[in-house]
């Protein structure tokens, strides 16, 4: 009889389809040379009991014996249906595994671990009753590196296999599939075996319609959507023709004893073409474990963590968002880099050594041009240029704090924004003060070991004071950093943070990754300058580098906002904006009417 599946039957087999998928992924590690073919069969069912899966082959009815074992293995010249044994795989063997498969049970169901598979009498009650979600696929493996022959006979059989399935469309006939796997194996000088085809699937392990391997196109049965089907070529390299083990009435072999080769998958036929539901390219491994693990995660977590993360992390838009403050934060390189140069003529700073290490450690063409640069950074100020710059780059990092300010809004889904004026004096303050402190930062990691060098030959040092000094410069630098982040995720965002715990998470994460990143670009740049022939390539490589910097900078910070706002609202529940605009703060500070309050 021929069924047509419902959607929950075709979502069981699709999870039949996944598992016995990955048993097909997981045999491609056990079937090499000297290896023991029985390990196959072994593999099988510890799978099959470790996720409480029915191996349906065993207890099958034949014309002798019901069928004992998890799997048939068919070598060189099987056709199909033969037992696992003990046989040492050899480089060279073409071996094919073809298995029946339940979805993974509820115990409540059927305990797998406890059934004993090497009882067929037993397993029979349970294979035969079951009419839940199955899956029945056949995979060819090659022992080793195949010969030219075998590799041939694969490819040709694989193909012939999915130009089968492509005819499996509503409206098209079964002849249609038998013609196209057998137009395609027989132009390439091969066999199609007539004796055993391809099938129906469901509820029962095999139902109509038969699915000929071999046939005339616009003949037989009309597909209808909802069928589900095997098309499982076997082709041989000599004749069709194959012969049977009378000992056991399973095993069947090529008459000739040539070398033969059968691939298999199940599929669904849908209104849109045939969904193959056995694909090993769609679930594998990465689909079984991580799901799985993935699975374990959110049901420890119950859901809440993982989804409050996802929202805010798709309301931050950090694509958009990460460009927006980039861009910004690029304009404002080049003030610094100005401001930097006309502040330090005021110093008086002998460069004396700094020129000896840079000839000591940079390529004489970088040199060259680099040490005229120093000397005229060190000895021309220009008051005016270092105004422009400082007011330009105040501009333009407000504007990058703006920015990510709106970024930051975003990720806790404030639905205020700050008004123009108060956005700016904000953003216009918050860059003074983080300027500031990066500017500090920097001064200190940079010139730190220098000046404790200078104080040493002036003052004679304690050796512990000095080595304590040197040994504190890293986590001094980190602690300034990490106050500047506080800061940034207190102030920015327009959702009041009642507590300093609640912008830590964000802080840390920023912190460690900022850091981590520094010393990887630093170590980059610190090993391959010698490979920076002239001041063009190196000057394209830092500005290449600064780039990549300020957009992952970006990413980073706003990736903070997100762990911040998530940490929050998990704590908390629902977020409480701040007061908008400049407007209401007036108000609010001398009541709703604008006079002052009574006293």
């Amino acid at each position: 009889m021929i069924t047509l599946k419902s959607a929950r039957e075709i979502e069981a087999m699709d999870r039949a389809g996944d598992f016995l998928a990955g048993i097909h992924i997981g045999l491609r590690q056990i079937i090499k040379p000297g290896v023991d073919m029985w390990e196959v069969e072994e593999y099988v069912r510890r799978r099959c009991k470790e996720d409480n899966v029915l191996p349906l082959q065993i207890g099958v009815d034949g014309q002798l014996m019901d069928y004992p074992y998890a799997t048939c293995c068919g070598l060189n010249d099987e056709v199909a249906h033969a037992f696992p044994r003990h046989y040492i795989l050899k480089e060279g063997d073409l071996l094919k595994v073809d298995m029946v498969l339940s979805e993974p049970l509820d115990k409540a169901v059927v305990d797998v671990a406890a059934l004993d598979f090497d009882n067929v009498a037993e397993m029979k009650k349970w294979t035969e009753s079951y009419t839940g979600g199955l899956a029945d696929s056949c995979w060819a493996y090659a022992v080793g590196t195949p010969s030219d022959e075998v590799k041939r006979l694969m490819d040709v059989t694989k193909e012939a296999m999915y130009r089968g399935i492509e005819q499996a469309v509503v409206g098209n006939r079964i002849g249609d599939i038998g013609a196209a796997v057998q137009q395609y194996a027989e132009s390439h000088g091969y066999g199609v075996v007539r004796d055993l085809v391809g099938h129906g699937v469901g509820p029962t392990m095999h139902e109509e319609p038969m699915v000929p391997n071999y046939g005339t196109a616009g003949r037989g049965l009309r597909l209808k959507e909802g069928m589900v089907l095997t098309v499982e070529p076997m082709i041989n390299t000599g004749t069709w023709e194959i012969d049977t083990d009378m000992k056991t009435g399973w095993a069947h072999k090529t008459l000739d004893g040539g070398l033969s080769c059968q691939y298999e998958h199940q599929f669904v036929i849908t209104k849109d073409g045939p969904v193959i539901l056995t694909s090993q390219a769609k679930k594998e491994l990465i689909r079984m474990s991580i799901k799985k693990f993935l699975d374990k995660v959110i049901s420890k977590w119950q859901y809440e963590p993982i989804q409050a993360f996802m929202r805010h992390f798709q309301s931050a838009e950090m694509d958009l968002s990460a460009i927006a403050v980039a861009y910004y934060l690029i304009l404002t390189a080049f003030p610094l880099i100005v401001i930097a140069a006309n502040i330090f003529p005021y110093l008086n700073i002998d460069i004396s050594d700094l020129l000896r290490l840079m000839k000591e450690q940079l390529p004489k063409d970088i040199y060259r041009s680099a040490s005229s640069i120093v000397v005229n950074i060190f000895s021309k100020p220009s008051g005016g240029v270092l105004g422009i710059a400082t007011l330009t780059g105040l501009w333009t990092m407000s504007r990058s704090l703006a920015s990510l300010q709106k970024a930051f809004n975003k990720a806790y889904d404030a639905s205020e924004h700050r008004d123009f004026l108060l956005g700016h004096l904000v953003g216009l303050l918050t860059s003074l003060l983080i300027l500031f402190l990066l500017t500090f930062a920097l001064i200190f990691s940079t010139f730190s070991k220098a000046a404790i060098q200078v104080l040493d030959r002036h003052y004679h040092l304690n050796d512990n004071i000095t080595t304590l000094f040197l040994f504190l410069i890293q986590p001094i630098t980190i602690l300034i950093i990490f106050i500047g982040l506080m800061l940034l995720y207190f102030l920015l965002p327009n959702i009041k943070i009642k507590k300093i715990r609640y912008i830590l998470p964000g802080t840390f994460f920023t912190t460690f990754v900022m850091i981590f990143l520094s010393n990887m670009v630093g170590n980059y740049v610190v090993h391959n300058v010698e490979r920076m022939v002239d001041i063009k390539t190196f000057g394209s490589v830092m500005v290449f580098i600064i780039m990549l910097w300020f957009i992952f900078l970006a990413r980073i910070l706003i990736m903070g906002a997100v762990f911040n706002a998530t940490y929050q609202e998990l704590s908390i529940g629902k977020l409480e904006g701040r007061s908008g605009n400049v407007v209401s703060l007036i108000k609010k500070t001398l009541g709703n009417d604008g006079a002052p309050p009574k006293k």
